[in-house]
């Protein structure tokens, strides 16, 4: 009896289905050595954190960006990148391969991938990528002096508007406080011819409509005359007189 029973056992345990292995979940990606670095970088933080120093780093740079040609601090095949708001500092791009940069396949704004390292004047970002991606949409304002009414909120945002240009002799001012530069590649639309003026230190006011990066973290322009800054990529010049400029 004891033996027809074992084998009953055995019958019933060699019957109950065994549950099918679950299938293996995602693969997590192993942590790279520098994952403690931040990504979506601004590129005036770098200056903030010495402890980046060293780690590879994702850095969006909208900025001027000048070879050695037009640049007295700009190595040859590097470019110096004009950073507002870092002071004295400046930012060398390199690639990491020592192949030389130019500004015909570098134009801002680019999403490097680099490490970061200390530089002549500052830091330097030595690529291993250069991306270029496109700027946001540009956030529209009455009047350029907007940008100080909150100036976290506009410090490095796009934005767009109409004004009076006031140009010349160490003056190029877009309304009380603001100060407007151009980027080397912005667009110039209807731009009138130069005017003919026998005095060098003469000024003109144009009626424009821009679109540009707000600056509002420091001062700006010729004697630092200005409590904000628009970096313009884009200047219509508005002439009644001229349908298509309007």
């Amino acid at each position: 009896m004891k033996a027809l029973l074992a084998l009953a056992l055995v019958g019933c345990q060699q019957s109950t289905p065994v549950p099918a292995a679950p299938p293996p979940g995602p693969k997590v990606p192993a942590r790279p050595p520098d994952a403690a670095a931040p990504t979506a970088i601004q590129a005036k933080d770098l200056f903030d954190h010495p402890e980046w120093i060293g780690t590879v780093v994702h850095v969006d740079l909208d900025a001027p960006m000048r070879d050695a040609e037009y640049s007295s601090i700009a190595e040859h095949g590097e470019l110096d990148v004009e950073l507002e708001d870092v002071g004295a500092n400046r930012l060398a791009l390199a690639r990491a391969d020592h192949t030389p940069i130019t500004m015909a396949g570098t134009i801002a704004p680019v999403h490097v991938v680099a490490t970061l390292r200390e530089g002549r004047h500052g830091l330097r970002l030595e690529a291993t990528s250069i991306e270029h991606f496109a700027r946001p949409a540009p956030i529209a304002i009455a009047h350029p002096s907007d940008i100080l009414k909150d100036r976290a909120k506009f410090s490095g945002v796009m934005v767009t508007f109409e004004a009076d240009w006031l140009v010349g002799f160490e003056v190029s001012v877009v309304d009380q406080g603001i100060w407007m530069d151009l980027y080397p590649d912005a667009k110039q639309i209807c731009e009138p011819p130069p005017p003919r003026s026998p005095h060098l230190m003469d000024s003109h006011t144009y009626r424009v409509r821009v679109v540009g990066m707000a600056h509002t973290a420091g001062h700006y322009g010729h004697m630092s005359m200005g409590d904000g800054m628009i970096m313009a990529t884009e200047v219509v010049y508005l002439d009644p007189k001229r349908p298509a400029c309007r």
